[in-house]
């Protein structure tokens, strides 16, 4: 199939078929929710032969998010997304079908679009039980619409194309839908392995001071079981930095304790999302708000494992909090940063000095976190 759908005057059956064959082949490779609403969104645009195309979400409130935008296979820009006529998708969603706007309408639609200089443009909804799953209480849930335009007059858009639309707004409610089950797996496997971490619970403070080669440590563990200051673990892999870590905090009773391992992403947005957390619409696939680490351990105690692998342009982010208590998720819109009150514990398996020295860890983030420095003997000499 060589010409788009709008680009056929004769377009069949067997076009519409090719066409949907066409999009599920594309999109069987496709893994990750962003990877696959971008496969999603420039293969409907491709074999269609439109300009755009939005996966937009409506919220009871009346606000609606742009969650995913391409054209031409790239992202829109910021400008580019707001180029949509809420109209058109409000109708969608309101009539539960695909509405397909021409340039002989009537209305405000009709002149807002043509001021942008868009020829036709479908809307249908996106129906999935994610999103209904996602609303509070009897909070009406936000609804989905899939958009498409077209600038090019010689594009025609008829009854079959829009057989063709619908089968695509139907089947991106499945990908979201299958997107979010797999979300609800992985979190049942974390539960399902945190049950089994206390099952077979880690060892007390007691006794991990225990052994005669721990003896050294014992008095200065004690006292920071008495404080507040962030402190230093370190001490070579498989020394149980991190249990010691969660020990000293369990007995502090500085709870919850949570961990964060660093060094799985080198991306800034990344980092951020997971520490601080994020806003809904904060980036593709932002649908609901995610609180951050920080905040989960608000009250209580983060330990940062592995602390040589957080990258330096996300080290200062980490100095911020320390400094001042305050932190900014990912798309925060307010004037003020939010607030946590954490202790923080940072081990690692590194070479401090040489991280210094080398300026792969920022000195004045070593100075916040190093109220104190435990060394961990090895395994070897704790007999």
């Amino acid at each position: 199939m060589t010409d788009a759908l709008s680009l056929r005057h004769a377009l069949g059956h067997d076009h519409v078929w090719q066409a949907t064959r066409a999009m599920l082949e594309r999109l069987v490779t496709a893994l990750g929710q962003d990877e696959y609403l971008d496969a999603f969104l420039d293969t409907v645009v491709d074999l269609l032969g439109a300009d755009r195309g939005l996966l937009v979400v409506s919220y009871p409130d009346g606000a609606t998010q742009v969650v995913n935008a391409r054209g031409g296979s790239r992202a829109l820009s910021a400008r580019e997304r707001e180029e949509v006529s809420k109209t058109v998708v409000a109708r969608a969603l309101a009539e539960g079908r695909v509405v397909c706007w021409d340039p002989f309408g009537d209305g405000d639609a009709t002149r807002s679009m043509a001021d942008l200089g868009i020829w036709m443009a479908l809307a249908a909804p996106v129906s999935t039980p994610a999103w209904r799953r996602e609303s509070a209480n009897d909070e009406p849930p936000p609804r989905g619409a899939l958009y498409v335009d077209f600038r090019d007059r010689r594009k025609l858009v008829g009854p079959l194309h829009q057989e063709f639309f619908a089968t695509a707004a139907l089947l991106l409610g499945g990908l979201v839908e299958q997107g979010r089950r797999l979300d609800v797996a992985h979190a049942l496997l974390r539960e399902t392995r945190a049950e089994r971490r206390e099952e077979h619970a880690p060892p007390g403070l007691d006794e991990l001071l225990r052994p005669p080669g721990m003896a050294s440590l014992r008095d200065e563990v004690r006292s920071l079981t008495l404080g507040e200051s962030p402190f230093v673990i370190l001490g070579e892999s498989g020394t149980g930095k991190t249990q010691l870590a969660r020990a000293i905090a369990e007995a502090s009773g500085r709870r919850p304790v949570v961990r964060a391992m660093l060094g799985a992403s080198d991306d800034l947005n990344t980092i951020t999302s997971e520490l601080f957390g994020h806003e809904r619409g904060a980036f593709t696939g932002a649908v609901t708000r995610r609180r951050g680490l920080v905040e989960h351990a608000d009250g209580g105690t983060l330990v940062l494992d592995e602390l040589l692998n957080l990258p330096l342009h996300a080290q200062r982010l980490l100095l911020d909090f320390t400094q001042f208590g305050t932190f900014r998720p990912l798309g925060h819109p307010g004037p003020e940063p939010k607030r946590a009150k954490v202790r923080l514990i940072a081990a690692t398996n590194g070479d401090l000095e040489r991280a210094l020295a080398e300026g792969t860890l920022r000195e004045d983030l070593y100075y916040r976190l190093a109220g104190a420095v435990l060394r961990v003997p090895p395994l070897r000499e704790r007999r």
